[in-house]
């Protein structure tokens, strides 16, 4: 565990692998239910990893690592980072706390600028790969197919609710309704969260305007590239906001003996955004939520 060596080469074996079972997908026109197990389980497995590999999953446990630090900052400022440089016993003389005030905002204003070993990358990635595999097994797998439409990007697992511009909305791996996945430009697998109804048969087919909905959702998903055929514009056409600096917290309770609990949510492009893509491919929602009002 921990060696970059023995993971790039076993991400390699996944990636070989997977690309081979989607390729079956793909050009034989299969579904996931006619794969053999093991073929499902690597397909699941690889889902995780590309959640758990990319920048962004680095960049939130990063920023995710900051916050008793900014909890505690923003009690007591200046003074707060004295004593906290003096209980993990380091050096608090002199400007030393005014130095570590200017690291922690900075840190905030980009998690990825916070010092973490290679090591420490590759467990959290592990771990929750591993987590998440059975979290993504549990789901059901459908592939449906559209015109050659459809782009990809950096951290292509794209969580779908109905408001990706809600604040409040459920983006993690348990409850978020679906889960997309770019196949290739003609097809994506799409993920349904167990006891969300899949209202959309597999033999139907995505139109144009899924595909664009879709492939705005996964550049909205992207830490910095969008990926496409030669022949298409759609990453310099699609709009998506900016990348936040971090994510939002919130106090929301105590325990009994009296310490302040705090939800935590990482942040995502469309967060706020008040022209947000509303249910993409509009068919995968059962009616209520399609008739919801923004």
């Amino acid at each position: 565990v921990g060696s970059p060596i023995r993971w790039e080469v076993f991400l390699g074996m996944m990636e070989e692998r997977a690309a081979g079972i989607m390729r079956a997908l793909v050009d034989d026109d299969m579904q996931v239910a006619e794969l053999a197990p093991d073929d499902f389980l690597d397909l699941a497995s690889f889902i995780a990893l590309q959640m758990t590999r990319g920048v962004s999953f680095r960049r939130n446990m990063q920023w995710i690592e900051l916050q008793e630090f900014a909890v505690h900052y923003e009690r007591g400022g200046v003074e707060a980072m004295r004593r906290l440089l003096r209980k993990n016993g380091a050096d608090d003389s002199g400007d030393a706390a005014e130095r570590a005030e200017a690291e922690l905002l900075a840190f905030l204003a980009d998690p990825t600028k916070l010092p973490m070993t290679n090591w420490l990358k590759i467990r959290n990635s592990e771990d929750m790969s591993r987590r998440a595999t059975q979290e993504i097994a549990a789901r059901q797998f459908v592939v449906y197919r559209g015109p050659a439409k459809l782009v990809t990007s950096d951290e292509p697992v794209v969580a779908l609710d109905v408001e990706l511009g809600s604040e409040t909305g459920d983006f993690g791996l348990m409850n978020t309704p679906v889960l997309a996945y770019p196949l290739a430009p003609n097809a994506v697998l799409a993920m349904f969260r167990p006891g969300f109804p899949v209202l959309m048969s597999p033999s139907a087919s995505l139109t144009t305007a899924d595909m664009l909905d879709l492939s705005q959702a996964v550049l909205g998903n992207a830490y910095r590239y969008g990926f496409e055929r030669p022949s298409m514009s759609l990453t310099s056409k699609l709009y998506v906001p900016p990348q936040p600096a971090g994510g939002v917290r919130h106090a929301v309770g105590r325990t009994p003996e009296g310490m302040e609990l705090h939800l935590m949510r990482p942040g995502r492009r469309w967060a706020g955004a008040a022209d947000s893509p509303t249910r993409p491919v509009e068919r995968w929602w059962p009616q209520a939520m399609r008739s919801s009002v923004r």
